[in-house]
């Protein structure tokens, strides 16, 4: 490789946000090789047309909900542990692996999309908080390379790995000879650095993307192959995924949101499917999948009824999530919500409203006393459990906030 050819990988390499050398902190006590794979869908999404469907035959006028699907149309589980809507019909042979979270409660008000978002993914509010990826890469599991994908740090110094990067040099021809006869800037010495410290693995990273690396017009797909190929070289730990199908229906949303909910799960689908096609090499039958934990999320659900331009808007009083693989419980559903209908509620509207939780069975009640309002930092706190992280590094869960023992495997 040329001194020129080099120089410009270099340059694409230092592109890294805090491009790693090998990291030194408290590390999970735990031996076993596990991942974190946060998967955002944006815009907001329609819980009753997926994780938490309308199940009764008998349905409320259209102007407290609309539900746009047939009873018949709910999808099943062969063992009637989990019903969802019909747009995780490409999610279907896949139920008997995940666990549904339904009834989180967002806010009072809407946030908007950016909040409710920073929200949603790392459980503390106003932008303070990283995501759970980044807590879990500070907590001290962490791989060489730092976070992949487009991670949401809230400022805290963690390095991730933009894809399309790292993609455009694993389709060169030896990406990563190393040569020293030039100047270099800080950033460009930095990034020799990496290659330097990390060039076997990385060279084994590319061998298993150029392997298996998809022909696909979803990006999304791509870039789950390579996270796939830097957590088998022990490169990264932590990915973070951003599915982006115009879920934001305030206007047409009959049939749009649904169809556009649906290509966001047929993507999940993809990627489960891709983790679970890969044995760990370490004998002992699992598969990648089996050692990722996955957390599907939204920055809010929808309001249950049609505005007047077709659409339905921002619902910050519930909100649902999946979670599967490593740790987590299967085929299981906890949490709930219910439809308040504009004769009872105070505005004279309809809502969709997170349940509480008995304290003591997680189960979702009517009640008011000894119960628990299912929030975005009891989710975090469940993460860092099933990792085995040491929750005193998520500055988002304070002493105190409970973590879900019902999913847990």
């Amino acid at each position: 490789m040329n001194r020129r050819n080099f120089i410009k990988h270099l340059n694409a390499l230092a592109l890294w946000s805090g491009l790693g050398i090998p990291c030194i902190g408290k590390s999970a006590n735990l031996e076993i090789d596990r991942y974190s794979f946060l998967i955002k869908i944006m815009g907001g999404w329609d819980v009753s047309l997926s994780l938490d469907p309308w199940l009764t035959p008998t349905r409320p006028s259209e102007s407290d909900m609309f539900i746009e699907y047939r009873h018949d149309e709910l999808i099943n589980t062969a063992d009637n542990k989990l019903i969802v809507g019909p747009a995780m019909n490409p999610m279907r042979a896949l139920l008997t692996e995940v666990a549904i979270i339904n009834g989180i409660y967002m806010a009072d008000s809407d946030n908007g999309h950016d909040a409710s978002l920073a929200y949603s993914v790392s459980g503390g509010g106003e932008g303070k908080y990283g995501s759970f990826s980044t807590e879990a890469y500070l907590s001290g599991h962490r791989g060489n390379l730092g976070v992949v994908g487009q991670v949401y740090s809230a400022g805290r110094s963690v390095p991730s790995i933009v894809p399309n990067t790292l993609e455009s040099l694993f389709k060169k021809s030896n990406p990563f000879e190393v040569v020293t006869d030039f100047d270099e800037t800080t950033a460009l010495s930095k990034a020799k650095d990496t290659i330097r410290i990390n060039r076997k693995k990385l060279i084994e990273a590319r061998e298993y993307f150029l392997k298996d690396a998809p022909e696909t017009r979803f990006s999304q797909i791509k870039d789950a192959h390579l996270v796939s190929a830097l957590f088998r070289s022990g490169l990264s730990k932590q990915a973070e995924l951003v599915v982006n199908e115009s879920l934001d229906t305030h206007g047409n949303h009959v049939k749009l949101h649904l169809e556009s909910q649906r290509k966001a799960w047929q993507i999940v689908a993809d990627i489960f499917n891709h983790f679970r096609s890969i044995p760990m090499p370490d004998g002992s039958g699992n598969s990648l999948f089996d050692r990722t934990t996955f957390f599907v999320i939204s920055e809010f659900s929808r309001t249950p009824y049609l505005n007047s331009a077709g659409g339905k808007d921002h619902n910050p009083l519930t909100n649902s999530c999946l979670l599967a693989g490593y740790g987590v419980k299967k085929s299981i559903k906890m949490g709930g919500s219910q439809l308040v209908d504009k004769t009872k509620s105070t505005t004279g509207l309809a809502y969709h409203i997170a349940l509480p939780l008995d304290k003591d069975s997680e189960q979702a009640v009517l009640r008011r006393k000894n119960v628990l309002m299912l929030r975005p930092e009891n989710i975090i706190a469940t993460l860092a459990d099933i990792q085995g992280l040491d929750k005193k590094f998520f500055q988002s869960v304070i002493p105190g906030i409970k973590s879900l023992e019902t999913i847990k495997a």
